[in-house]
């Protein structure tokens, strides 16, 4: 059964490392390089990431699952950004 949760958790891991890598990629293109891109999977990235870390079986692990979830871009932060944006921008049409 360990051998699974190790298996399981790494592929998880592994996969929200590259979708992260993936939305920073679309950030980095989109608001520094003035380029455009579009992510089609918001939250996959930090959700598979979260999963994976609270699978993981070493102790205490579980604990950390917030971690990717803050990290990706697309997770936590472009959902903070999206409200504020929309929140300022109904101020602004009023």
């Amino acid at each position: 059964m360990t051998i699974a949760l190790w298996l399981v958790s790494v592929l998880l891991l592994v996969f929200g490392v590259y979708m992260t890598a993936m939305n920073w990629a679309v950030f980095v293109n989109n608001y520094i390089l003035r380029k455009k891109w579009v992510s089609a999977v918001p939250l996959v990235g930090g959700i598979a990431g979260a999963i994976g870390l609270g699978l993981l079986p070493i102790e205490g692990s579980w604990r950390y699952a917030w971690v990717p979830l803050v990290v990706d871009w697309g997770s936590a932060p472009v959902v903070v950004v999206s409200l504020l944006l929309a929140g300022f921008g109904r101020k602004r049409q009023r």
